[in-house]
């Protein structure tokens, strides 16, 4: 199984984090499970490589070409794919691609975009996402907050689905990688799978464990329950907007009228000058 892994690159990273990204990295590679990150050498990331590496885990990076430049990458990493673009999206897609689920560790913006471009492709049934779990690891509470707003989001009627449809929350990355290897294996059992082998080509191609890499599985679309929504179930108010009718022509002014109404003014404002002069006088 190939295990995308979204998480913090950088070097002021909580210890607590970066501990249990080791283990992460620890747990993969005793599996025998296939590490696929964004290649960083600290943060989460380097503790998740750290560990990997350690137990002689097999780790694939994917790492955007500015990066590399300031030799972030991390040097235990032998499969490394180098993608350009001017912005992430390639990157992003390439680490969706290769994998077959994603667990995301505590990070900052960088884990934010990644996170929520596979949580809402995943609801419009894109970038291949539809049947990969996505769990996050919420170490000490870290994401409450993303939570909270996602649980208000769906109160308010805004999202379509529960919180649950779209990511699952575990605690510590046991539980985490648990979780989805299961989800994955229950896919499996239903003649779901995920994918079957890295689709990029600068990456030697690695067969699953149990499913051959030239076999093609076929699906029943009435077992599939994605997260498109119903557009009947919206509860949409039909009412036209109230609008009070008028049979009065919309007046726009001319150049004409414009002058008349200056040189009224004008008038005006003289003959009051001239009252004003004439009442001193007097």
């Amino acid at each position: 199984m190939n295990i995308c892994v979204f998480g913090s690159s950088s070097p002021r990273t909580k210890q607590r984090y970066i501990d249990e990204s080791f283990i992460l990295g620890q747990l993969l590679a005793e599996r025998g499970l296939t590490c696929v990150n964004g290649g960083g050498r600290y943060g989460c990331m380097g503790g998740l490589n750290d560990g990997c590496h350690r137990s002689n885990g097999t780790i694939v990076g994917i790492i955007h070409r500015k990066f590399c430049v300031d030799i972030t990458e991390h040097p235990f990493i032998k499969d490394l794919v180098v993608v350009d673009g001017d912005d992430l999206y390639e990157r992003k897609l390439a680490l969706f691609n290769n994998s077959e689920c994603v667990i995301v560790l505590p990070g900052g913006v960088g884990t934010f975009d990644e996170l929520f471009d596979g949580v809402s492709a995943k609801s419009l049934n894109m970038k291949s996402m539809t049947y990969k779990p996505i769990c996050l690891v919420n170490t000490d509470g870290f994401y409450d907050g993303f939570i909270l707003q996602m649980e208000r989001a769906y109160q308010d009627n805004i999202l379509y689905h529960p919180v649950q449809d779209y990511f699952h929350v575990e605690d510590n990355a046991k539980d985490a990688l648990d979780w989805c290897v299961n989800q994955l294996n229950d896919l499996r059992a239903k003649g779901i799978v995920a994918a079957n082998e890295f689709t990029d080509d600068r990456i030697k191609s690695r067969s699953l464990e149990g499913v051959s890499s030239d076999s093609t599985t076929a699906v029943d679309d009435q077992n599939i329950h994605h997260l498109n929504y119903d557009i009947d179930k919206i509860q949409a108010d039909k009412k036209s907007p109230h609008v009070v009718p008028s049979n009065k022509k919309a007046f726009y002014p001319s150049n004409t009228h414009i002058v008349s109404s200056l040189m009224g003014v004008v008038v005006g404002l003289t003959i009051g000058v001239l009252i004003t002069l004439v009442k001193k006088r007097a």
